[in-house]
């Protein structure tokens, strides 16, 4: 779930989205290596609801 809300914070964040604390995590899926922004929990509070 929380990978999942990381990747929706990365597109919110094109559209007025603040990331505080940028973390790069690495996750493998279908061969595949999806790099993406993780943002702080406080950040994706309002994206979860």
């Amino acid at each position: 779930m929380i990978w999942k809300a990381s990747i929706l914070g990365i597109r919110r964040e094109k559209e007025d989205l603040v990331c505080i604390g940028n973390s790069v995590v690495s996750l493998e899926r279908d061969r595949s290596i999806l790099r993406f922004t993780f943002c702080n929990l406080p950040a994706l509070v309002p994206i979860s609801q």
